[in-house]
């Protein structure tokens, strides 16, 4: 349903449901520090979502991604982050593997 949602492991319930690609999602990709999910999609779009934490915890997933990217040639099937180099990774489908800035997104 082109959502992503995300489960409490303590309790068998989705604590969170947010719908922001128009395709399936096809990866998904959580930095070190848990601030930060990046998720790739069918539609050719990846967004970097910030993880809302209270007292080290992850509780939300921020409304607003910080960033969306548009314009890749062909769907995601992989994502790596890395926020303390400012970097992530993407691999589509068609072979191309392209480097981003995390925190604006510039290729």
């Amino acid at each position: 349903n082109n959502s992503l949602q995300v489960y409490s492991l303590g309790r068998p319930k989705v604590v969170n449901h947010a719908i922001r690609h128009i395709d399936i999602v096809t990866c998904l990709a959580l930095d070190n520090c848990g601030r930060h999910l990046v998720s790739g999609s069918r539609d050719t779009t990846c967004m970097i979502i910030e993880i809302t934490q209270q007292a080290g915890v992850s509780v939300n997933l921020n409304p607003k991604p910080l960033q969306t990217l548009y314009g890749h040639d062909s769907e995601m099937t992989a994502i790596h982050i890395s926020t303390e180099q400012d970097l992530f990774v993407l691999a589509l489908k068609d072979g191309t593997v392209i480097l981003h800035t995390v925190l604006k997104g510039i290729p």
